[in-house]
């Protein structure tokens, strides 16, 4: 099941890891529609947010978390692996959330820290690229199966 605006919203103090690329923009771009901009808005009221992204492109991922005024995972390391989080700051021992559109990554992510995941609905737009089109697919199939299990 794809988590709403509001199901989101019902979110408190937690940790919410962001995924970049397909959950809060498409792949490659840097305009953030105002629906997101708000929703990431009020998830900071109450929240501890971070960005967390697989994407080489550090410029465009850190001028994304500059926009939003959230931190950007600095790591050498990428999703799945769980070192990620010992890039956070968690000394309240806070549940973690991490909200993204992948399973494969964000899914699976989540999985190996303990942490809840919530799958939301892919934002996409006709430029991706082949590859991207194809990964998203896999991971729909993926996801899929998992969900039967």
């Amino acid at each position: 099941m794809l988590a709403t605006n509001k199901q989101i919203l019902e979110i408190s103090n937690s940790i919410i890891i962001l995924d970049i690329d397909g959950t809060i923009v498409s792949d490659s771009e840097y305009h953030i529609e105002e629906d997101i901009l708000e929703l990431i808005s009020d998830l900071k009221k109450e929240n501890t947010l971070y960005l967390c992204s697989n994407s080489k492109d550090s410029k465009r991922n850190t001028k994304i978390a500059e926009i939003l005024n959230v931190p950007l995972i600095n790591s050498p390391h990428k999703k799945p692996n769980k070192a990620i989080i010992d890039y956070i700051n968690n000394e309240e021992k806070k549940n973690i959330i991490v909200i993204g559109d992948k399973f494969l990554t964000d899914g699976i992510f989540s999985k190996n820290i303990n942490a809840k995941f919530i799958k939301v609905r892919r934002i996409s737009n006709q430029k991706e690229r082949f590859i991207i089109k194809l990964i998203n697919i896999i991971d729909d199939i993926a996801y899929a199966i998992w969900k039967m299990m």
